[in-house]
């Protein structure tokens, strides 16, 4: 059942500036599948002399061969995860419109099915404009960090989502304009990432539409997504926003381990965007812009060879890592997260000899929460402000405290990080906010670590 609300009048086509995207064609979503062999824009890039190779990733306005990313991920914004926000669920679920049970919204894709639309066009707009606001940009920078990831839905723009996804557009894009122009304003760099693709590239809630991976089985899925990367290519490679925006995101967590016909698409996928970023439709020269390519859950030891020397150097490799998930993680005490943590150095270490590789999401969260029979840690040298009124045991913001430096210090051994996510009101152990407010997560993320130079060297 489809929302009578949504548009049924968007055009194929759209003009942006000077570009005009066709989005009936299929030609490259035919060759990627007769299995074509990968192709960069580096064969001209390999005529050139070293000194003149264009846009190196310490051009994009970071250097992130030589500096470390310390950073959030701003979730739930414009693309909401309603696990991270119970009052937003509430919100969208109290005016529901031919629903087949309560509370049917579960992600965005329901809530433009079973969603009165001047309902939901109002709390989302509400939503949008005070989740993050230009305030949290100040206080992520006081906070020492020099990154934000923008999670961003392909819906955002109508062209993409075309005429029977029941998606609700809105002011989105507007919203992730005004986003960056906060982060120039006060020295923040930005991921935007494309956390949403037609047809979800994962079956998780926070690519939109939980169920089955549609992605691979359409050539106008694949269409659209290209289309929203060469959307946002275009935009971000222009003057005003150099230095600034320094990346797009191809996807957010393809499932590449579950789904072969997913893997096959990234694989394809990836060497296209690297060079939509490279230069974009249109573009007569090279941008500053990176492309960040999501390991699909391969491990980046997968990737070492993927992209050519040439080629990789417009490429930085996203890994998510969190230690909740599993049924060993569940049975295990704090120290024996620890010591998965610490494992992961020499992970980063060799990847980092092939791409700028960051951890794009990670946590510092239980995967049982605070369940007191998990600690086993001793005191550490944190000191959390006066209580009592702390959200959790101190022995569980203990251990949060060791797993916030133990894995700085591991994902720095690579290009750095971005912490998922900056706020979340109904996880606080999941919140970059309440670490700092309650101290499991120091004031400065340059600092150095409390726990000494290297706090693994009890947990290897």
């Amino acid at each position: 059942m489809l929302s009578p609300y949504f548009s049924q009048s968007d055009s194929l086509y759209e003009s942006y500036g000077h570009l005009t995207f066709n989005k009936n064609g299929d030609e490259d979503f035919d060759r990627l599948r007769e299995g074509s062999s990968r192709t960069y824009l580096d064969q001209e890039e390999n005529d050139m002399d070293e000194s003149l190779l264009p846009n190196l990733p310490q051009d994009s306005g970071f250097d992130y061969v030589n500096d470390k990313v310390r950073g959030v991920n701003i979730g739930n914004w414009l693309l909401f995860e309603l696990w991270m926000d119970s009052n937003l669920s509430n919100a969208l679920n109290s005016h529901l419109v031919n629903a087949p049970y309560p509370n049917a919204i579960i992600d965005e894709w329901t809530a433009g099915l079973y969603s009165d639309y001047n309902h939901a066009s109002h709390v989302l707009r509400k939503h949008f404009d005070t989740w993050f606001t230009e305030q949290d940009v100040i206080d992520i920078k006081n906070a020492g960090l020099n990154h934000i990831r923008l999670p961003f839905p392909y819906w955002a723009f109508a062209q993409a989502k075309g005429p029977s996804a029941p998606y609700l557009t809105l002011n989105r894009f507007d919203k992730l304009i005004e986003a960056c122009g906060w982060a120039r304003t006060h020295g923040i760099k930005v991921w935007v990432d494309i956390h949403g693709v037609p047809g979800s590239q994962n079956g998780f809630d926070n690519s939109g539409r939980s169920g089955p991976i549609h992605w691979p089985n359409k050539p106008l899925y694949y269409t659209n997504t290209q289309y929203t990367f060469n959307r946002l290519a275009t935009l971000f490679s222009q003057p005003e926003w150099k230095g600034t925006v320094t990346a797009v995101e191809a996807v957010n967590e393809p499932l590449a381990t579950n789904s072969d016909a997913v893997k096959q698409l990234i694989l394809k996928y990836y060497p296209w965007a690297r060079n939509a970023a490279a230069r974009p439709p249109n573009s007569t020269d090279y941008t500053s812009l990176l492309m960040v390519m999501h390991d699909g859950f391969l491990g980046p030891a997968y990737w070492e060879n993927f992209f050519d020397e040439r080629a990789s150097h417009r490429v930085l490799l996203d890994t998510h890592q969190y230690f909740v998930y599993t049924a060993a993680e569940k049975k295990m005490k704090d120290s024996g997260r620890l010591r998965l943590m610490c494992a992961m150095q020499d992970v980063f270490t060799k990847s980092q000899n092939y791409y700028p590789t960051i951890a794009g999401e990670w946590s510092v969260s239980g995967p049982n929460g605070d369940r007191s029979s998990d600690r086993d840690l001793p005191q550490g040298p944190v000191s959390f402000p006066p209580g009592p009124n702390y959200p959790y045991s101190e022995g569980y913001m203990n251990f949060m405290s060791y797993g916030y430096n133990i894995q700085r210090a591991t994902y720095e051994k690579g290009s750095g990080w971005i912490f998922w996510a900056w706020k979340n009101a109904n996880a606080l152990d999941w919140s970059y906010q309440a670490g700092l407010q309650y101290g499991w997560i120091p004031k400065d993320a340059g600092a150095p670590s409390p726990f000494g130079d290297d706090p693994c060297a009890n947990y290897r």
